[in-house]
């Protein structure tokens, strides 16, 4: 009798512990029963969150849907640990991201939507202030500093940022199309090993502000990625995640979990905190809405492309209405050596090709005139 009584309850275990693997594994938990546990129980975002044990965060994909991660700009926000791959140091490097912002915060100087900080003499930001609403891409390396201004957002609409680093020069897109550059004297030592923080703000003086908003897309490359790459894949997921140089790529398609995944070859996860939501996305990534999404032509001069080249580049400029036009060409003692345009031109986009058989390998400065100012951008002959 009680060898038969221990047949039938090691029998009625082995149902129970079947039947609970298979509800495990069939149910999804919602959003609001999610459990976060280890050191960011807590909620709070500085830094002992280095020392966060990652595998604490569950890792579920949704192959099917396209999300995005909603952050309700109270304590919502991402978070991504520092790698080795992410110390950059003074080469270059390109941050893209989609974002939607839904409200501006009170008492902060600005909406904070990606940021490597770990002191004022190294991090790397892209923001928008909210007096303004200006689109700014900033950064500094020891006594190197760049803040570039782009044009103002509204609510409550996707945009494609991205900030780019090419040697000592800094552009700033939006949508696929480059808004705004800078040049410094040098380039800055950015290395810092804090984390990325996707939709928070912390001044250093014990206030943290967070984003309202959505996120999607974001990409780190260790390289100068040229305004014609970031224009093609603005709208896009990308279809090669090992792609080279890419040390970064977080596509925010789990739709459930609190840990979001990095598809590139450096496999370094994130984590979300405090009160987010997974929605499905409001634009398709296999159709490219450039009509929906567009802004404004102003005045600018595009990186030429290709650079360095060995026969013949694209020098591509902005205008915002008709203007007299001057394109001139000038080695690097400043001696005028060729004029590519000097006319009237239409408002719009324009480009221009320079052929460089006449001239020798070197660099060379293209300077772009009109009544909205001056422009200049380098260029590479490679024989």
């Amino acid at each position: 009798m009680h060898f038969r009584q221990t047949v039938i309850l090691l029998i009625v275990l082995a149902i129970m512990l079947f039947v609970s693997r298979v509800i495990a594994e069939t149910i999804q938990v919602p959003y609001d029963l999610r459990i976060i546990r280890g050191v960011n129980a807590n909620g709070n975002i500085d830094g002992s969150r280095d020392n966060t044990d990652w595998s604490y965060y569950p890792h579920q994909i949704n192959d099917d849907d396209n999300y995005v991660i909603d952050f309700d700009g109270i304590s919502g926000c991402g978070r991504i640990p520092h790698h080795e791959d992410y110390n950059v140091g003074a080469e270059d490097f390109t941050i893209e991201c989609l974002v939607k912002l839904e409200s501006w915060p009170e008492g902060a100087y600005d909406t904070r939507i990606i940021s490597k900080v770990v002191s004022n003499e190294h991090y790397i930001a892209i923001m928008v202030t909210v007096d303004d609403h200006e689109l700014v891409f900033a950064g500094r390396g020891g006594n190197v500093e760049w803040v570039v201004y782009g044009p103002g957002l509204e609510l409550n609409q996707w945009y494609h940022i991205a900030g780019i680093r090419d040697r000592n020069q800094f552009i700033l897109m939006l949508n696929g199309e480059e808004v705004n550059s800078g040049v410094t004297d040098d380039v800055g030592d950015v290395n810092n090993e804090q984390s990325w923080g996707i939709g928070y703000f912390d001044d250093g003086e014990d206030s943290r502000y967070y984003t309202d908003g959505c996120f999607d897309e974001v990409r780190f490359w260790n390289s100068a990625r040229s305004t014609e790459e970031i224009a093609i894949n603005a709208w896009q997921e990308l279809d090669d995640p090992a792609e080279e140089n890419l040390m970064g790529y977080w596509q925010f398609n789990e739709g459930i979990s609190n840990r979001f995944a990095d598809l590139s070859q450096t496999g370094n996860d994130g984590a979300l905190n405090g009160d987010f939501e997974w929605i499905e996305a409001e634009w398709d990534p296999n159709e490219v809405a450039a009509e929906k999404f567009s802004i404004p032509p102003i005045y600018s001069l595009s990186q030429p492309f290709p650079n360095p080249f060995n026969s013949t580049t694209n020098i591509r400029f902005t205008l915002p209405g008709s203007d007299w036009v001057s394109l001139k060409l000038f080695d690097p003692t400043g001696r005028e050596l060729t004029t590519l345009v000097n006319g009237f031109m239409g408002a719009g986009k324009h480009a221009i090709s320079w052929n460089g058989r006449d001239f020798n390998s070197g660099v060379y400065f293209v300077k772009l005139m009109t009544s909205q100012g001056v422009s200049e951008r380098s260029v590479v002959l490679v024989r």
